[in-house]
Formats: C-alpha cells, structure tokens, sequence
C-alpha cells in the first residue's frame, strides 16, 4: 500500500464475503468519529445489532499506518474485530464501525484517505456520526432540548440538498457561536473553504471528514464531491447507552427512511417514521460494559 496522502485506504474483504456484498456503489456510508463520550462508536454497534438493517461484517479498511494497533474478539460470532470494520447490508448501508483513534500527525492524511475510498467505491452520500463535549453549551445550549443537530460545510447540488433537507428533520443546524474559525479549527488545508468549522478538541475528525468529501484530494483536481453531513449531540464522559440509543434512533427512524436507505424514500417518509420507533436491541459485548445494575434498596 502506498503512504502518499491521497491515496485510498485498502478495502480487505472476509473470506465469506460474496461478490454482491462487496460492491457499495450507491450505499448511504455511516461513519463514525471518535469523539466525546464515545457515542458514534456505540451508535453504530446498536446499527450493527439492529436485525432489520441485516448489517453484517463484509471486511475491514487497511489503515495501520494511521491507527494505533487494535485486534480483538469479535461480537458473538467467529473471527476477530479489527480497528477499522465495515458492514454491510442489501438496503444500500453501509457502516464503519472504529475502534482505535487517529494518530495525531495523520488526522490530516487519514480523512483525506477515508474520502478517497469513499469515492472510489462509488458511495451515493456520506453521513458522519459525532458528539460535542457537554461542557462547551452555553446559555443558548442549556435553554435547549438537548436532542440531535447537524452540519454541513454548504448544501449546493440537488443531492446535498436532499441531504440536507433529510438532516433538518432529525435535528437543528449547530449554533453558530460553537463554531471556530479556519485557522483555529486544528489545522485544516488551506485549500478547504473558508467556513468556520466545528471544534476538533470535541468533534474529532468531523470537519475534516466533511472537507474531505466536499471537495478535490490533494492528488487530483477531478475527484468529485460525495454529499455529506453530519449528525451530532451533546455528551458527556460516562455512561453514554441512552445518547447511543438516540442517535441510533434517529439514523434508523429519521435518516436512513428519508433518504431511501429503508425501502421508503423522501423526507414525508422520515417525517412519518417518528410515530412508531423501532426497538434497538443491544449487543452482547455491552454487558457488563458499565459494571452491573443493583437493586437501588440496597443504598437505603
């Protein structure tokens, strides 16, 4: 593989992955960023444990250069679970699920690499899962609901457009006041647009992710734009299962319906999904994740 920026990162399929599996031309790719509270990464283990998606594991993405190493058991079925893992499903999604951080010196590289896999497998649209550190709200933030929001970097072209208008209806725009300015938001290419962009302290990757997608790699002046957006909510270190199951809910109910990820298409179709949630079952590597429940009458 080779180590220049732009290059994408290698897809490696599982050996039992069929040749249909292996295409994502045209999918809805979730991917999440490391971030406050750890709520995409658990997000999209409710995705991966939600039996109507039929997610399962197609291969993992080759990015040892930018990751720190990470191999572990895999969740209630044979093989191991690597520290970038994508699934799959016939519905057109398709999901990353990370489970080590970026290197600091390769954030840069990596989500330029992460944009160029995305356009080189043909993804129909990208939508980035992150969380925001509870502690950075202010007046504005605290008088809120505290429910989901999004951002995009601009919504130019029919398809950005659409995604933005299915992101509307799952949340709010961020507040501008929380945004940071080119030079502040954790060294962005000078290239990007001149936006402001969200905190990369609380935001991880996100930001970049989204200048990524929205724009030309370094190594070439003709890759096209993928439309992309993010989904985001406030969170706080600790317990994060019910933050994870309301992010869950509103890719599931909201988003992917919307978007016509789920046999329905269009925004009437994520508006009217909201009447009736689906159950999120949680996966078996959460037990114990937070120590065990007691019985509260033993604490008097």
């Amino acid at each position: 593989m080779t180590t220049s920026s732009s290059a994408a990162l290698r897809f490696c399929p599982t050996t039992s992955a069929s040749s249909s599996s292996r295409s994502f031309a045209g999918h809805t790719l979730i991917l999440p960023t490391i971030s406050s509270g750890s709520v995409p990464q658990l997000c999209v283990d409710l995705l991966v444990a939600h039996r109507p998606l039929s997610l399962s594991r197609v291969g993992s993405l080759d990015a040892g250069q930018d990751l720190i190493p990470f191999v572990g058991g895999s969740d209630g079925e044979a093989g191991i679970s690597t520290a970038l893992d994508v699934f799959s499903s016939s519905h057109g999604v398709t999901v990353v699920q990370q489970r080590s951080p970026v290197l600091r010196a390769r954030r840069a590289g990596f989500a330029r690499r992460m944009a160029a896999w995305a356009r080189e497998e043909g993804f129909a649209r990208v939508v980035v899962l992150s969380s925001l550190d509870a502690a950075l709200r202010g007046d504005e933030e605290l008088g809120s609901s505290g429910g989901m929001m999004h951002y995009m970097l601009d919504a130019d072209g029919q398809e950005q457009k659409k995604l933005a208008k299915v992101l509307q209806l799952a949340g709010p725009a961020v507040s501008s006041n929380l945004l940071v300015g080119q030079g502040e938001a954790g060294g962005l290419s000078t290239s990007s647009p001149p936006q402001s962009r969200l905190p990369s302290s609380s935001a991880g990757l996100t930001s970049r992710y989204l200048s990524a997608l929205s724009g030309p790699d370094s190594g070439s002046s003709s890759s096209p734009a993928i439309p992309s957006g993010a989904l985001l909510l406030w969170a706080a270190e600790g317990d994060n299962r019910g933050d994870a199951h309301r992010m869950a809910h509103c890719v599931v109910d909201e988003v992917l319906p919307g978007l016509g990820s789920m046999g329905r298409a269009g925004p009437d179709a994520a508006q009217g999904s909201q009447e009736g949630k689906q159950e999120l079952e949680e996966p078996q590597s959460w037990r114990g994740l937070y120590g065990n429940a007691y019985d509260q009458a033993l604490f008097g």
